[in-house]
């Protein structure tokens, strides 16, 4: 059992102070690593290797930038992988069968009435004042 005011092994685990010399540097070469992987496009490795980084200093913003980033990055892809998800009524395969495309009627947006020439001027006097 614990004594009072020093933590328990299991809360010991869990709080970490600040993070030492070694963590940070992991931290800034994790951080590196990704941004390489993250400048060729491979977000899923980015993501990893902005986690790692974050898991040796949490404390470190840039990695959870760079983190929050490739996440949303490595999604967009995968939306952009199952086009399903973009285009529901269309079928992208390689079979030559593709589902007819949905007619959308487009309609004109309602015009806005013009101000007046009076309330115009009105408007620049004002602006001089």
């Amino acid at each position: 059992m614990a004594a009072a005011g020093t933590p328990s092994s299991e809360a010991a685990g869990i709080e970490r102070s600040e993070p030492t010399e070694p963590d940070r540097q992991y931290c800034a070469g994790m951080i590196r690593f990704g941004r390489e992987a993250f400048q060729r496009g491979r977000y899923q490795d980015a993501k990893q290797f902005f986690r790692q980084a974050i898991e040796a200093d949490r404390t470190n913003s840039k990695a959870w930038l760079y983190y929050d980033r490739s996440v949303i990055f490595a999604l967009a892809e995968k939306v952009e992988q199952g086009s399903g998800l973009l285009a529901p009524g269309r079928s992208l395969t390689t079979s030559g069968a593709t589902v007819p495309d949905l007619q959308v009627e487009q309609t004109a947006a309602p015009l806005m009435p013009l101000a007046e020439e009076g309330e115009e001027e009105e408007v620049e006097e004002e602006e001089g004042c």
